[in-house]
C-alpha cells in the first residue's frame, strides 16, 4: 500500500463514495467527520485553506484509509503567521468535535502506520502541526503522537478535554432509579411547577412540529444564553452549516431537536447528533425567564427520553467539564489536542521563543502578585 496527497478539489471530491463508508467503519465514527459535514466546511472555509489530505491505497488502487487534513492559518493574533497542519473541520470558524483519522477499526496496524507518514512528507508546507478534538482510546492516536515526535519538535499535548457520557438503558424510568429518590423527586416537581396552570408539551423536531419552525427558534433560544460573539455556533458560517445540517439530518435520524413547548411558545431544546448508537449533544437553547423551573434539566430529560426512543446506547455530552454534566453523566472519555512545530521553521521557531517568554514573565507576575482572599479560601 501506498500513501497519496491530495492537493486540489476534484482529488478531494472523488473521495465522496468512500469517504461516509470508512467512517461508518472507523473506531472514532464521529458524526463531525460524515461527508456532508466535512464538505459544508469546505464550502465555507476554502477562502483560508489549501487542501492536504493523505489517502492510502492498496495495490488495487482501492482507499483504505484518509487523514481529513488541510493548511491554513492558526486563529490567534500569534498564531496567524504560522502555517498549521490540522483537520478539516477542525479549524476555522466552524470546528467540529472526536475528529481522527479515517481507518476501519481493527486495520490500524496495517494502514494507520503509512497514512501518519503524511505529516513527515508535507513538513515542507507547514510550520506547525496542531491535531484538535482526537479521542485518546483511538487506536490512531499512538500512531499519529510517535509521527508528530519523529517529524516535528516540541511535540506536546495542549489541552487534554473530559467528555462525560453515559449508558443508556430502554426506558427513562431504569436511568432515574440510577439517581437518588431526592433527584427525581426534584424533576418531578419541577415538570409540574412549569405545567400549572399552562398547556406543556415535549415535542420533537420533525415529528410534532416542522422541522424548519423549530430550528428557526431553535437558533433564537440559543441566542437567549449564548449572545452572538460569545458563541461561535451562532456565527454566520457556523449557523449556515448546520442549519443546512439540520434541515437534513432530523429528517433522516441522523440529528434530532427535542422541544418543550409551554401554550403553543417553544422554551428550550436540544440540538444532538446521532452516530450509530450513540447520540451527541451538541447545543443547548432555552428561554431565560423560565430559569427557576430548572429549564435546562427537563430539557435534558426530554433528549435523553428521544435518545432512547431512537434506540441510542449512549449519551455523550462531548468536551467541557461543568457541574450538570457530573449530574447527568457517570462516565469519562478524553480527546486530546496535540502540537509539534517545523525544526527548520524560523516562524516556529520565533513563535516558541516568545511563547516562552511571555509564559515566564506571566508565572513570575502570578507569583509576585498575593492572592486574593476567595481565590486562597477556594483553593
Amino acid at each position: 500500500m501506498k500513501l497519496e496527497i491530495i492537493r486540489d478539489e476534484d482529488g478531494y471530491l472523488a473521495l465522496e463514495p468512500v469517504w461516509d463508508k470508512l467512517v461508518a467503519k472507523s473506531f472514532t465514527h464521529s458524526p463531525f467527520q460524515a461527508w456532508e459535514y466535512v464538505y459544508l466546511w469546505w464550502q465555507e472555509c476554502r477562502h483560508s485553506f489549501e487542501l492536504c489530505i493523505g489517502v492510502v491505497r492498496d495495490p488495487e488502487g482501492q482507499v483504505q484509509g484518509i487523514a481529513p487534513l488541510i493548511i491554513g492559518p492558526g486563529s490567534h493574533k500569534s498564531r496567524r503567521h504560522l502555517k498549521h497542519l490540522g483537520f478539516m473541520n477542525g479549524k476555522g470558524p466552524v470546528q467540529g468535535e472526536r475528529l481522527d483519522f479515517i481507518v476501519p477499526e481493527g486495520r490500524e496496524s496495517e494502514v494507520t502506520s503509512i497514512l501518519v507518514k503524511i505529516v513527515s512528507e508535507s513538513r515542507h508546507l507547514w510550520d506547525v502541526v496542531r491535531l484538535n478534538k482526537i479521542p485518546t482510546e483511538s487506536m490512531n492516536y499512538a500512531y499519529i503522537m510517535a509521527e508528530l515526535r519523529m517529524a516535528g519538535s516540541g511535540m506536546g499535548v495542549l489541552n487534554l478535554t473530559e467528555c462525560r457520557w453515559a449508558k443508556l438503558p430502554e426506558e427513562w424510568n431504569e436511568y432515574a432509579l440510577l439517581h437518588s429518590g431526592n433527584w427525581r423527586r426534584k424533576m418531578r416537581k419541577r415538570w409540574e411547577q412549569l405545567s400549572e396552570g399552562h398547556t406543556l408539551r415535549k415535542v420533537l423536531a420533525g415529528k410534532d412540529l416542522p422541522a424548519q419552525t423549530a430550528i428557526d427558534r431553535f437558533f433564537e433560544l440559543h441566542g437567549m444564553v449564548y449572545p452572538k460573539g460569545v458563541s461561535s455556533f451562532l456565527s454566520d458560517e457556523c449557523q449556515r452549516v448546520h442549519r443546512k445540517i439540520m434541515a437534513t439530518w432530523i429528517l433522516d435520524g441522523r440529528a434530532s431537536l427535542p422541544m418543550i413547548e409551554l401554550d403553543g411558545v417553544l422554551i428550550a431544546g436540544i440540538y444532538c447528533l446521532h452516530s450509530q448508537n450513540e447520540a451527541l449533544q451538541y447545543q443547548l437553547g432555552r428561554d431565560p425567564q423560565y430559569a427557576r423551573f430548572g429549564l435546562g434539566n427537563l430539557a435534558m430529560q426530554w433528549s435523553f427520553e428521544c435518545a432512547m426512543v431512537a434506540g441510542s446506547t449512549a449519551y455523550d455530552l462531548l468536551p467541557g467539564d461543568y457541574p450538570y454534566k457530573r449530574e447527568w453523566c457517570d462516565r469519562v472519555r478524553f480527546v486530546s489536542d496535540i502540537e509539534c512545530f517545523n525544526p527548520l521553521s524560523l516562524k516556529g521557531f520565533i513563535f516558541r521563543i516568545l511563547r516562552t517568554i511571555k509564559r515566564h514573565f506571566t508565572l513570575s507576575n502570578s507569583t509576585k502578585t498575593p492572592p486574593k482572599a476567595d481565590d486562597s479560601e477556594s483553593a
